[in-house]
């Protein structure tokens, strides 16, 4: 079995037989795809024309038994990019895996750990983009062509790295096996960050990369509140004894804080969480929220308090997805209606 990667004017020879093979893969379940050639050639041309695109072949002698695509998203059509754009990614970060299609009797042969393996190291050697994603049809429970005992590939999927995110789906019309018109599908997407290795570890709040980033969070909440609603703390505050402060760092890059502060009645309090803007869409912010209860569980705390904005619906959905309810005023707190107030109980 030979496994290679082609782009450009080399890929152009194998176009019929990726077409063939894409009409015999995808007319099986999930998909019940009911294509046709002309149409399937065309729709390659798209990897031909594209600089960066690459298709990982496998070859049993000189046939094509199985394929593998990939493109920047920069060259993908426009309803593929538009739910990325519309959830404020820079599709100019994305690779996107088309298809991965395979003869069923050479499945389960390592080939399709290999598709991936190859399509990653193609987005290497040809881009700077550090995030892959491909996307999966979904179908009903229900569908009356589902075959019986028919498994998802979701756990192949989280073992090659990626995490599905049910926020960003596109719809791609084709004609079902049996029907005689196309229909929309609704696909969802799936999302690996090869390079994105985020570290969170206790650090010291005044080191010289942390500043502008407290900074931008200390900016933040200012254009959201008012002073009287602000109670950010500063870094000598930061800095002192009973405090815990912690940093994400993307490679070295400082990209997130948080902070526990420890009182004497045995509660901690969440200060300082922040995630900068610009690498968020990676769940750094829950990272270091799992990270802070973790160290107050190992204190021997019994509940962590928290004090944040109203304007702020992404805190708040993070704090309540985490088991935070909210509670009054609590501490030097004085009731603000800019301000909501939660807890959890570690005991």
């Amino acid at each position: 079995m030979l496994i290679m990667t082609v782009s450009g004017a080399a890929l152009r020879p194998y176009i019929p037989a990726i077409a063939r093979l894409r009409i015999t893969v995808f007319r099986d379940w999930p998909y019940l795809y009911d294509g046709d050639v002309r149409h399937e050639e065309t729709y390659l041309q798209t990897y031909v024309d594209s600089t960066h695109a690459g298709v990982v072949l496998a070859l049993d002698g000189d046939t094509v038994v199985g394929a593998s695509t990939c493109l920047p998203m920069a060259d993908e059509t426009a309803n593929v990019q538009a739910p990325f754009r519309a959830n404020g990614w820079d599709i100019d970060r994305i690779f996107y895996f088309g298809e991965s299609i395979l003869l069923a009797r050479y499945r389960g042969t390592g080939i399709g750990v290999r598709f991936f393996e190859e399509r990653e190291a193609h987005v290497r050697r040809v881009s700077t983009c550090d995030i892959t994603t491909f996307c999966a049809v979904q179908r009903p429970a229900d569908h009356p062509a589902r075959p019986a005992g028919a498994m998802p590939l979701d756990a192949f999927w989280r073992k090659r790295g990626y995490t599905p995110h049910p926020e960003l789906s596109c719809e791609m019309r084709w004609t079902d096996v049996g029907d005689t018109e196309e229909t929309p599908h609704r696909l969802a997407f799936w999302l690996k960050s090869p390079t994105d290795i985020v570290t969170i570890a206790r650090e010291a709040p005044g080191q010289p990369d942390m500043r502008p980033l407290l900074e931008q969070a200390w900016a933040y909440s200012d254009s959201l509140y008012p002073a009287e609603s602000n109670h950010h703390l500063g870094v000598e505050a930061l800095a002192k004894s009973e405090v815990w402060f912690v940093v994400a760092r993307r490679r070295t890059v400082a990209v997130g804080c948080a902070a526990l502060v420890t009182n004497q009645d045995g509660t901690g309090e969440l200060k300082s969480l922040f995630v900068d803007p610009a690498t968020r869409g990676f769940k750094i912010g829950r990272r270091l929220l799992a990270a802070i209860e973790a160290q107050a569980v190992s204190l021997g705390l019994t509940v962590i308090r928290l004090e944040t904005g109203i304007r702020q619906p992404e805190a708040l959905r993070l704090y309540e997805s985490a088991g935070y309810v909210q509670r009054g005023p609590f501490g030097g707190y004085s009731p603000d209606p800019l301000s909501l107030f939660m807890e959890k109980p570690l005991v």
